[in-house]
């Protein structure tokens, strides 16, 4: 038995099974990160198992896909148990008369926004413009006050053009302390996609494309010059959107 080999695979399974809940966290989904995770748990599993038997691996072997499957399992486990003890940690900001837990926002934004001071002063900011809207908190008070503030903002993102850029100004806020992950690239989708349809140019415009070219010119750019207030009129981006509409349109002879 190579114990060396064993305990390395064994620590690469628990840090997959937490990158696993923190990614499922991010693009609120616990399907799409699937395939790569099963992908690098057959290493974890060829380490676990060259360790346990100190023999050379077959991958066609049943034994260890058998290894594998208690490997996937012990996975889902560390997953759900990353899940469990985020959620019972509470971090409440009384704002605009509302215990607002702003735990799980904290949380989903660390890739975000690293810088924990940042990081809460946008989490903060994101709660007050949440609750400056007697409506919104009428209809959302109870997943405010239990944590699911992620939940309520991205349903504000995607519905209500209005608030959408009271939050986006929090963001800006916290420009110079981002980095780019999948939960700004979600954001910055929803918020396109909610332009597209505002303005009436579905039948024409193919979103997703349109999203795609959006998104991969913002990447070759600093987040911090398209974060700030200026770059919306700006030059740089009237050419970004001509550039990607022109790639998006669903018939190219219009």
């Amino acid at each position: 038995m190579n114990k060396t080999k064993y305990v390395l695979g064994c620590l690469f399974t628990v840090q997959i099974g937490a990158e696993y809940a923190s990614v499922s966290r991010q693009v609120a989904s616990w399907l799409t990160p699937l395939l790569p995770i099963m992908l690098l748990l057959l290493v974890s599993t060829w380490f676990i198992v060259s360790g346990h038997t100190g023999e050379r691996v077959k991958l066609s072997s049943a034994m260890f896909w058998k290894y594998y499957g208690a490997n996937c399992v012990a996975c889902v486990v560390v997953a759900f148990i990353v899940v469990g003890m985020t959620r019972s940690h509470h971090e409440i900001v009384k704002v605009n008369g509302v215990d607002v837990d702003i735990a799980m926002l904290m949380e989903d934004m660390t890739k975000v926004i690293p810088d924990r001071a940042k990081r809460r002063e946008y989490c903060v900011c994101v709660a007050t413009k949440i609750t400056a809207d007697r409506d919104l908190v009428q209809k959302y008070k109870h997943d405010l006050e239990s944590g699911k503030i992620t939940d309520v903002a991205a349903k504000v993102l995607s519905g209500q053009a209005a608030l959408s850029s009271d939050l986006n100004d929090c963001m800006f806020t916290s420009a110079s302390a981002l980095a780019w992950t999948p939960t700004l690239e979600k954001g910055i989708r929803l918020g396109l996609g909610m332009q597209i349809r505002e303005s009436d140019r579905t039948d024409v415009i193919d979103s997703s494309a349109y999203c795609d070219c959006y998104v991969d010119e913002l990447k070759k750019m600093p987040i911090k010059a398209w974060m700030s207030t200026e770059f919306a009129q700006s030059p740089e981006r009237a050419v970004i959107d001509s550039i990607c509409r022109e790639k998006g349109r669903l018939d190219p002879l219009r």
